[in-house]
């Protein structure tokens, strides 16, 4: 469940687990811990189905971070507004230096924001 799969990662740098897709929930919890450490630097979370509900957990634990640098959440459902959530989150954040959203529902044409740090396509950041 949720709340064991957060417990199992804390204090990681890298949040890969190895588990049934952790949804909305798991994402949830693994927010509230991600916000809190001051050793995580980066967060794999390929193929999980956090979706927009998800995305937005993460966001909030993004903007209270000062350590994480790469957010990687491959095929996670997650549309334009759960990358606008995670956009929003990494305005201010100088230690940040990539989130990659590959493999989600994101239309690039609907997706106005245009910062270098988001990664839609492999290789193409929304900067470019």
């Amino acid at each position: 469940d949720a709340p064991s799969v957060a417990k199992n990662f804390w204090g990681s740098v890298n949040l890969a687990p190895k588990v049934e897709k952790i949804g909305v929930e798991g994402a949830r919890v693994l927010s509230e811990q991600i916000a809190d450490s001051e050793t995580i630097k980066e967060i794999t979370l390929n193929d999980n189905q956090i979706g927009d509900k998800g995305a937005e957990h993460l966001a909030e634990a993004i903007k209270k971070s000062k350590t994480i640098r790469k957010v990687y959440l491959t095929d996670n459902g997650i549309t334009e507004v759960g990358a606008q959530y995670l956009a929003n989150a990494i305005q201010d954040h100088s230690s940040l230096r990539v989130i990659d959203l590959c493999g989600n529902d994101i239309d690039p044409n609907k997706f106005s924001d245009r910062n270098p740090k988001i990664r839609l396509d492999a290789g193409v950041s929304t900067g470019d």
